[in-house]
Formats: structure tokens, sequence, C-alpha cells
């Protein structure tokens, strides 16, 4: 029997006609695929572009799979020779112009990312006609909903869409007949169909070529490269796409668009006609997901892939929520109060402002304080869906930083806007608004047997442990509460009979030992608030140092004791018990509300007892944290960090906060210090031993000279076998001989010191700039910010910048803006502003730095521009901004044009194709053109981009697998199965991620590098190179082209790809990266920089391209004796590899000059036995032999040459004379008529006739004797 499919049609709804409408536009490319629904216009443009397309890598070199062994060995020098074989002149000439672009800095219009694939629409427009909504009648015959179709071929139709289809219909603009059209509108073309598509392509053949071409495009492309996020936000590049430039070009890009009237009908079409799909319960859909089994695997990934989607779909709606708050579009719930207080609520979204409103931190920094209790607040939920916790429930939070302002966007508990007078008093009594904890400061503190019970877990994750807060009871008597959280921590009992946790910032404690140290109120030098807590991370590291110290502890005192008696039964096992006091923390032990005289000297032993604690895990990061950071740096087991984000990551793992950078900037210089003066010292030690050493073989010497005098002929024969002794202990000590101590210290020290620098000094204008556009309308901060960059980075353009903005708007806020009180901005104004800020936020003198400001002292100016931009969420236009005069005078003239009004469209009008673009005297007579005069305008500023941090679920389970992957293929002593194993629990990883997540997200582009990196340990390189593109591709889509982590993806990739073969990807990739370097550090000084310069000198050495490998590794070795010093082993190593490539072009004289200092490099800092050190003097003794041997190889030929050329001098002569001599002989036969036979003597009788041998007077020959 045979199976048939039918397609059963089903009637339509309105809402199914919505959905096949927004299908349709997606099909068509009104909705491009680089749109991201409806927050195009939020993100700023080009949001989720890519670079790495442009770079035109070739297909990867795919390889039979190998293991780690024989990997190894498919590495060697023999099968790169083969491979160098096979590039052609076009491979070689393409790796030559790589090299050319290294050096040269690219330009901002060069580091932005190119468009997103941008299709052509299949359809001019599509949209919901001017005449719905249906009316009743027609309703009641099944109208939905009229349309109106625009086609490529200028055809306007009107559409009916019912309950049974779609059809054209008799409407025109004018008259209004939506009943279907008697005739065909085209031959051969349908008037009604089921579906809309169908209907389309029938009636426009060009929708169905355009179409064509769009799939062609996109299946010509890495899927990677368009498809949309589900459950994460794509990264907006601070410099907008290389498409977009400034005012007027801007503009005349966009006007290039077709007008799309469905764009303003998408909430419609989404949420339909009351918005009611876009009304949501997020409290009650997250509480009701995270309350579902999880009992087996496919219960546990259903739902973390639904708390993963609510959370980013809250997240989603809470940024658009924010964004329209800051517009002024959506009205308080407070609308009397000042605006500081006022809150509001949108779709079961609670908005405030991160001020003080309630006056709570009044005296801990007022609006500092609860901006910064708002960030912990968010990370402590993020350890709670860490923890998973089904018994208790926390709020979903995101927080939204947009133009300077902080808005905290949450769930409400639900019940807390309810009226108390609508509800039952034994409802008053059940749904109290707060149980447990306090809401003013202590005064008053509430406790709870069930929250308390319900807390105990959610305290002990966070090491807290239960402890007494007192409250007065009366005139002298003060009332123990006991809780298990801190008091500032609060537990309601919501209406659908949850319980909730809320306030959850002083989930660790107090930085105690920064505050007495810093906060000084009454100082305009304090830090700004009191509130600074340590990190949770910092918590982790202590408890798990302090819980194996206790162990280590007890574990001795047991010994102890079981050694001086036996204490064990036999069958009874040791068990350590350990004080909970001692390990655990009181959160509130600084926050006294009472007077502490008040209480017993039991209560004010254990509160001093928990202060303590508290103290030791504050003065934990200055002792433990920050010099154990500094050290990783210093023997480079963390890279140098490149740029702001990655020092803040490097630092966040570590547990130290961001306020030690200054810190941490002034320990970098004087761990340099001290590490230079340890170099000397070791420098100076190694002098004196091999001092020492000549002597003590000068004084060996001499004493075996003296014996040898004394001794007699069995004496000689002894002394060889002395020797051999000596011999053989010199090749023991050479086998024992340590590994090499090549340390890169003082340069990875001054990269660390300058990052800090420009992080302070960006976080800092970020503060300055946020507290300048304080209540300022958003229309003017463009002015603000680009008159305080002008000062700051553009004050060698201008030195005195003007406040630039529109007449009308400065008019139309005259009364609410004081546009006066910014005339006080100017260069050193802005540079004292950036001093005293930088003090008080990170305790940095920067003034003690003689003109800090100039660019390439202590900042990189471009460096800088960017990492301001990122920080304060500006998207700028595609241009070359000029930091110098020398920049500012190469700009064109057409890029120093402005055009001030709207006049600029008729002055567009008037230019002509092909030709220069020419102003006209009527349109100059219109219109006023003026030239910019600073680096930055306000037309420059493209857009602000919100700032968004979220709280969205992190699945445990995908870890868990992943974990236990990397275990198998990292283990100690694990086997190929283990290998394979570890492999195909990383791909399952992976899988159950595209599952949570979706295709794009940031986390996949971690795990596709990650799953590269194990697939490169394992010796399978294709691979190892095909799952790093892929994640470069997203990284770049989600974390952003020059994020950090996007950055040293591209360093893998470019290794991974020459040790798979294909050196010219590598070297495509590597340029990019140099190129990037410039930008995201600001020059190429990092130490990682020579250290990538170096190897890419080390691949144009394997393709044979030596003249080019010479001058890369000669530019690396300026650059490290710049950085490391000429003294250095840094230095050294790079002279070292210099003096290898110098034999590869015949260069041995220079090779021996550069072997020879590399090795006494290495003999002052590392000593006559470290190996590097060896192999340095057994290279100079090879290359000096090789050169003697040359040399009298060259000599012994020049000898002979010269042998050879006075032989043929001599041959030559001799000719001659023979010549001559034949001649004569010729001439003298002539003449003597009686003998006329030729002379047959042979050439040596002739040359002894010459030479006048063996002829008498007589002209008789004779014989000699």
């Amino acid at each position: 029997s045979s199976l048939s499919l039918v397609a059963v049609e089903k009637p339509y709804t309105e809402r199914d006609v919505r959905e096949h409408l927004l299908k349709l536009r997606e099909i068509s490319a009104l909705t491009q695929v680089s749109e991201f629904e409806t927050l195009s216009d939020i993100l700023g443009i080009g949001a989720g572009s890519s670079k790495f397309q442009n770079i035109k890598l070739s297909p990867i070199i795919k390889k039979d799979s190998e293991d780690a062994e024989d990997a190894k060995k498919t590495k060697d020098n023999n099968d790169k020779k083969e491979e160098e074989k096979t590039l052609s002149p076009e491979d070689k000439e393409k790796l030559a112009s790589y090299s050319k672009e290294l050096f040269i800095a690219p330009t901002f219009k060069q580091h932005s990312p190119s468009s997103s694939i941008r299709l052509k629409p299949a359809l001019k427009n599509i949209f919901l006609s001017s005449w719905n909504p249906p009316s009743s009648y027609f309703k009641l015959r099944g109208h939905l909903l009229y349309l109106t179709i625009q086609t490529l071929e200028n055809e306007t139709y009107h559409v009916t869409s019912s309950i049974n289809g779609f059809f054209v219909n008799n409407c025109s603009s004018n008259n209004f007949d939506p009943t279907i059209k008697k005739t065909s509108v085209k031959k051969n073309s349908l008037i009604k169909s089921h579906s809309l598509i169908s209907l389309v392509r029938s009636i426009s053949l060009k929708f169905n070529q355009v179409c064509k071409r769009n799939n062609d495009l996109l299946n010509s492309s890495s899927p990677l490269l368009f498809l949309l996020p589900t459950d994460s936000f794509l990264s907006t590049p601070w410099i907008a796409p290389s498409s977009s430039t400034t005012s007027d070009k801007f503009l005349e890009k966009q006007s290039s668009l077709y007008p799309d009237l469905g764009k303003t009908q998408l909430q419609y079409l989404i949420g339909g006609s009351d918005g009611a799909d876009l009304y949501r319960d997020w409290n009650e859909e997250y509480q009701s997901v995270k309350e579902l089994p999880k009992s087996n695997l496919q219960e546990r990934i259903f739902r973390e892939r639904l708390l993963s989607k609510i959370g980013f779909e809250f997240t989603l709606s809470a940024t658009k929520g924010a964004i329209e708050i800051l517009n002024g579009n959506i009205s308080p719930m407070n609308p009397n109060e000042d605006p500081s207080q006022h809150i509001f609520l949108r779709n079961n979204i609670f908005y405030s402002l991160a001020t003080d409103s309630s006056d709570l931190y009044v005296n801990k920094g007022g609006n500092e304080a609860s901006r910064y209790c708002a960030i912990k607040d968010l990370d402590s939920v993020r350890v709670l869906n860490k923890l998973d916790d089904p018994k208790v429930s926390h709020l979903c939070t995101a927080i939204i930083d947009f133009c300077g302002r902080r808005v905290v966007c949450q769930t409400p508990v639900p019940g807390v806007f309810n009226n108390d007078t609508l509800l039952s008093p034994e409802e008053k009594t059940a749904f109290s608004k707060i149980v447990y904890g306090s809401s003013d400061e202590g005064i008053t503190v509430s406790s709870n047997e069930k929250f308390e019970e319900l807390f105990t877990p959610i305290a002990e994750a966070f090491h807290l442990r239960k402890h007494s807060v007192y409250v007065n009871d009366g005139a002298d008597k003060v009332k123990p509460v006991p809780i298990v959280t801190s008091f500032e921590t609060k537990g309601m009992k919501g209406t659908d009979y949850r319980n909730y946790i809320i306030d959850l910032y002083k989930t660790s404690p107090l930085d105690i030992e920064f505050i007495e140290s810093n906060w000084k109120p009454d100082n305009k030098e304090s830090f700004p608030h009191k509130e600074t807590y340590v990190r949770h991370e910092c918590v982790e590291e202590w408890f798990r140092r302090k819980v194996a110290a206790l162990i280590k502890e007890e574990a001795e005192i047991f010994e102890k004791k079981k050694a001086e008696k036996d204490l064990l039964e036999d069958n009874e096992k040791p068990t350590i018990t350990l004080d909970p006091s001692k390990i655990s923390i009181n959160p509130d032990c600084f926050s006294l509300t009472v007077d502490e005289s008040k209480l017993g000297e039991k209560e004010k032993e254990e509160l001093h007892q928990d202060q303590q604690i508290v103290r030791e895990i504050s003065q934990f990061i200055s002792k433990y944290l920050i010099p154990e950071f500094l050290e990783e740096i210093g023997t480079s087991e963390v890279m140098a960090p490149i740029d702001g984000e990655h020092l803040t990551s490097l630092l966040h793992k570590k547990g130290i906060n961001l306020r030690y950078i200054g810190a941490i900037a002034n320990s970098a210089i004087v761990y340099k210090e001290k590490e230079t003066k340890k170099i000397e010292e070791k420098k100076d030690q190694i002098k004196k031993e091999i001092e020492d050493a000549k002597a003590a073989k000068a004084a060996k010497a001499k004493k075996e000279a003296e014996e040898k005098e004394k001794s007699n002929s069995n004496d000689k024969n002894e002394e060889p076998k002395e020797e051999a002794k000596e011999e053989t202990k010199g090749t023991e000590e050479k086998s024992k001989a340590p590994k090499s101590n090549v340390y890169f210290t003082t340069a990875s020290y001054e990269a660390l010191y300058k990052t800090c620098i420009q992080e302070m000094i960006a976080r800092s204008v970020k503060h300055i700039l946020r507290e300048l556009t304080t209540n300022i309308p958003i229309a003017i901060i463009p002015s603000i910010v680009t008159l305080f960059l002008n000062c700051f980075l553009g004050y060698n353009v201008n030195s005195k910048p003007k406040f630039e903005i529109d007449e009308e708007l400065k008019s139309l806020y005259s009364s609410t803006v004081d546009f006066e009180s910014f005339d006080f901005l100017a260069p050193n104004a802005v540079f004292e502003l950036i001093e005293k800020e930088v003090y008080r936020r990170f305790r940095f003198n920067l003034s003690e730095i003689d003109k800090w400001y100039e660019d390439q002292k202590v900042i990189k100016v471009r460096s800088l521009f960017r990492e301001i931009s990122l920080k304060f969420g500006i998207q700028w236009a595609s241009f070359n901004y000029p930091f110098t005069v020398q920049e500012f005078e190469k700009l064109t003239e057409e890029e120093l044009i402005i055009f001030t009004n709207e006049e600029q469209a008729t002055v567009k009008k008037g230019k002509k194709k092909g030709k220069k673009s020419t102003v006209s005297a009527s349109a100059s007579a219109s219109s006023e053109i003026i030239k910019r005069t600073t680096t930055f305008i306000p037309d420059d500023i493209v857009t602000f981009v919100p700032i968004i941090k979220d709280s969205v679920y992190k699945p445990s389970l995908v870890e868990e697998i992943w974990d236990t992957g990397r275990a198998k293929i990292y283990g100690v002593n694990t086997t190929k199965e283990d290998h394979d194993m570890g492999i195909s629990l990383l791909l399952e990883s992976l899988s159950l991620y595209e599952q949570i997540y979706g295709t794009v997200h940031p986390e996949l582009a971690k795990v596709y590098g990650l799953i590269a990196q194990s697939y490169f340990d394992l010796g399978n390189s294709a691979l190892a190179v095909e799952y790093s593109r892929k994640g470069i591709f997203i990284a770049e889509r989600t974390l952003g082209i020059d994020f950090h982590e996007t950055f040293l993806a591209l360093i893998n990739l470019a290794y991974y790809e020459h040790i798979n073969g294909n050196t010219i990807n590598s070297l495509a990739v590597y340029s990019r990266i140099l190129k990037d370097w410039n930008i995201i550090y600001g020059d190429e000084t990092h130490p990682a920089s020579i250290t990538t310069l170096t190897n890419i000198a080390l691949m144009y050495q394997s393709v044979q391209l030596y003249d080019t490998a010479k001058t890369l590794l000669s530019k690396a070795l300026e650059l490290s004796e710049k950085i490391n010093g000429k003294d250095s082993t840094m230095t050294g190593m790079i002279k070292y590899q210099f003096a290898l490539s110098l034999t590869t072009v015949n260069n041995i004289n220079s090779s021996v000059k550069y072997m020879n200092e590399a090795y006494k490099t290495f003999r002052d800092l590392l000593g006559e036995n470290d190996p590097t050190t060896i192999d340095a003097k057994k290279n100079v003794d090879s290359f000096t032999r090789f050169l003697v041997l040359n040399t009298k190889q060259e000599r012994e030929l020049r000898k002979i040459m010269e042998e050879t050329e006075r032989q043929k001098e001599t041959e030559k002569a001799t000719r001659l004379k023979i010549e001559n001599l034949t001649k004569k002989i010729n001439s003298s036969a002539k003449n003597d008529k009686t003998d006329s036979k030729i002379d047959n003597r042979s050439i040596g009788q002739l040359l002894k006739f010459i030479e006048g041998e063996g002829v008498k007077s007589g002209g008789k020959r004779t014989s000699k004797k």
C-alpha cells in the first residue's frame, strides 16, 4: 500500500493573517535579516556586523583524523618544506602584500565593520490598507484584514484576507469594494489563493526573481553571518559600518531606501489591535517555569531552555521600556513627585531610577551608593540563578544604562501594588509587605521562622551565618533579632503564595579596610560612597583557602594526639569537624544601628570576632589577591590585558574590585622596579660566578701544569682518566640542567600600568559625562559630549572649542537648561576634572605624571577614544577623526564641509553624477555652509546605545556535561578512548547549548573556541580551524568585532591555520590582528605583539620569503629593545631568532654578531648552565666555525683562482709566440723555394727552438745532453 500526503486547508483567524503577513515581509526582505526585530533603532546601526568574512580565507585543508602523538610527528620541517614547494608565485605575491600592510595603522573608516548582508526587497511595499478594519457586515462574511501590495513592476494591488484565503479585490485608494475581482489581473495569474505568498508569486514575476537572487546570496554566505539570535542581543559597533558617514552623506544613504509604511504597523502585526499579545505576566511565567520538574535529562533541557528564553525576553522588553521612559514617552506612577523619585510600571515590569529617592543612603553617598547597590543586587541574583532553589523565588532583574542614566527593571512581587483597603484582615496578615528583614535601615527588623528556614540554604551559598541584629527596646535596652542573612535582605509573601527574597546587595561583606582609609564624607577627595562590598569571587576564594588551612591544622592536631595515644578504635574512621564561626560571615557586623555600649560583654566579644573575620576578608584582597595577580602577569601565566574590558574581566575573575585599579597601577611600577633590581642583582651574581669560575679554572690549570712538571710517566697515564671523570661529571650536570628561565616580566608590568591608567581615565570620563548630562534632555547630550571630548582628545586641533547646538533647540530648552553652565569646559579645566575624578574613584594621583594627557605618554588617544565610547554607549559615524593638526590637514575639502540646515537637500540635488561635489551660487545664498573646525561635531554621533546588564539564567546541565568532557581530555593518565569520549561529551554539550540558546549566542562563541582548542590539543588541526572560524563569526556579532575575546580567538585561529598547513590563511588573519592591535591597545608596544610579530616572521621564513622574515624580525627586535630594553631575555630571544633568520639569506657575519649578543645576554641574565645559554653558545661556536671554514675555503679558492689566472696568462703568451713563429716559418717557406716542406716539429720542439735550445750556429740540429 502506498502512502499519500494531503494538505488540508485550515480557516484563517486575524492572528494567523498577521503572522502570515510578517512572514511575507521577511521572505520579501522588507524586514532585513540584519534587523533585530523592532530594536534596530535602539541598538544603533549595524548591530551584529562582522568583519571576519572580509579576510577571504581559502577552504580548510582537510586531513585524516590523527591522535596527539601522530599529529606531533606530522608537524616536522620536512612536511613544511614539501608544502613550501607548492606555493605559487601569486601566493608569494599575496604574502608579500600582507607584509607591507602589517605596519600601517588602520584609519577609523578601515576599522569600522562592513555593512551586514543587505538583501534587495522583492516587493516595494506591503502594509495594512487604510480601509481597515472590516465593517461588521464584511466581518460576518469572513473578511479579516485588507492589505495593499506594491510590486517591483510598479503595480498596486488591494487584497482581502478572509477566513478561506486571500484574493485581489476591487478597492482603490479612493473607492472601497472588497469583493473579489471578476477578471484576472494578468495573464495566467491567480486572483485568489489560500496562501498569500502564492498569490504574490502569481501577480509579480520580479518577486520570484529577486527572491531567488536573495536566496543565492544567503546560500553563498555562512549562516552564522545573518542568522538572528533568539536568546541574546547583537553587538553594536562603536563606529557605525563604513556605509554610514557623517551628516549629509548619512542622510543621503538613508534616503535611498524605499519608504515602508509597514514598519509603522509592526507593533499592530505583532501584538494585535489592542496590544494584548504583547502583554505578559513576566513574574508568573518565570516562576512557573522555575517550578517545572527536572527529574530527568529531557525535563532539565526543556526547563532550562524556557528559563533562558523568558529571561532574555524579559530583558528585551525591559530595555524597550527603559528607553521609552528616558525619552519621556511613559507617564510615571507618581507624577507629582520629583523626577528623580519617579517610578514606572509597564507591561508588568517595574522601573525605578538608581537614585537615592527615599534617602536610604543619605549618609552613605546618596545617589552614588544607590547606583552601586543596584549592580550588587544584580550580581547576587546571578548567584541565586546558579543555586536554583525551588522553594524561594527571586525577581527577574535587568539594569539599563543609557546616556548616563541608570534604570533598574524588575518584576514586581505579586500584590505589592494592591490597595490594602480591598484586602480582608486575614489577607492583610498573610500578605504583609515585609515579613523578614528591615525596610528602615535596621531601626526595626522582622524575623520569621519559616523564612529563616527557607533562607538558610541561600545564606550558606553566600557563606553567611546566623547572627543577631540589635534594635532599640526602650531607652537603655536593645533587643537581639536572629536572622540568617543581612537585615537589608527582605522576605515577602506574594499574593501568589510564593516566598520572595529581594534586595540582595548586601550578600557579601563590606570592604572595611578600604572604607576606613578612603571614605571621608567631609572631604571632597573622599571616595564617592560607603557601600563598598567585596566581590563574591573573593569570598569564595577566601572560603576555599580558609577551609583548607583549618583542615590542615585539625589534621596536624589529630596526628599529634594520635602519636601520643591511640585515639581510634579498630574500625573507627577519623573525622574532622570545623567550627562554622571561623568560616562564615556576619554581613551586618559593621552596620550597628544601636550604641555598642548597650551590648553585653558576650555580645561585644562575638561582634568583635565577626568584625575580625570581615576585616580579614577585606585584607585578603590587598595581601593575597592583588600580589598574586601581579605575579601571574609578571610570569606570563596571564596575558597582560590588551584593553579595559580585558582588565576588568581578569580582575573580576580574581575577585578584585575595580576600585583597586589605582593600587594595581602603583604596584605594577613597584613590581617592575623590583624586578629590574632583581635582574641587576642576578646579573651581578652571575658575573661574579663567571669570574670565580674563570679564576678557579686558571688556578686549576696552573696547578695541573706544576704537577705535570713533577710527575713521572705513570702520572701522565692517570691524567686522562681524571679528565674523563671531570668530563663525565660535566655531562651529568648538563643532563640535569634546569629548564630555561627566560622571562618577560618588566614589559608586562609596563603594559598593565598603562592599561590601568587608561581604564581609570575612561571610567572617570564616563562618570563626569554622567554628571554633566544629569537631567539634560537627550537631544542636547551630543553637544555636551562632543564639547567635552574636543577639550580632552581634540585640544591639539582646536584649543578653544565652542558649545555647538542648534539655535532652535537652544531656544526650546532655554527655560530648563542652563547652557552657560558649560562655558567652563576648556582643555585645562577638563584635565583637572579628570585628575580629581581619577583620584576620588581609584585613589591614583594622575597629576604626578607630567602631561599625562599627551598621546603615547601614558595614554593612547585612539584606544582611549574607543574605551570612552564603549563605556558611555556612543556610536560614532564612520569618519577619520583627527587628533593632531597634521591629521586634520589631511582631511579633504568634502570631509570638512558641514551643512547646518535643511537647505542641504537642495544642494545635494544640484550635484551632478560623476562630478565633484560643488555648491552653486544660488544654493550658497540659501544655505549656510560651514567647515569643521574641531575633531568632533554633534552630527558625528549616530546614536547612543544602551549598556544592558541582565540576570538571564545560565544552564547548569550543559556545564556539568562540559566539565566531564574536559576532564576526560585533560585528566591525568588519560587514554585515546578517554579523549574520544571527552570530544563526544563536548559535542553533546554544544548540541545542548544550541538547543537552549539558539545558533547565535555569546556562550556558543566561547564553546566553539574551547572545542577548537581541544581538537588542536588532540592533534586534529583541521577541525580546530573549522570550529574556531565558527566561533569567531558568532563572537564578532554578539561580543563585538574588537572585543578582547574575539581578538584572542583570532590569534588562536591564526596559529591553527598555520599548523594545519595553510600559511596564507594564517598570515591573512595575523594581518587583521596587527591592525586591530593599533585600535584596541593603541600601538604595537604590547609584549604579546612582539611574540605575534616573531611568529609571523617565522611563518614567512617557512615559505622561503627570507627577506620579508628578516625585515619582520628586525622590526620585532626594534620593538623589543624599546619596551623590554636591550639587555633583556626577550630581546635576547629575538636576537637569537634574528641570527637564525640571517643564515637563511647567507649573511653569516651578521648572524654571528647577533647570536653572540644573544649568548652574552643569556649568559649575563640566566647563567652559563641555562639551556638557552648553552644552545646559543653552541650556535655561536657552530656559526664561527662555519665562518672560519668558509673564510679558509674562500682563501684557498682565491689562491687556486689566482694560480689558474697565471696559467691562463702563460698559455696565452705561449700561444701568441707560437702564432708569431708559425707566421715567421710560413713566411720563410715562401721565400725558400728549395725547401718547401712544412715544419713537422712538435710543439715541444718548437718551444725549445723558440727559446734557443738545441740549435747550433751552423744551423744543424743536435740533441741536448
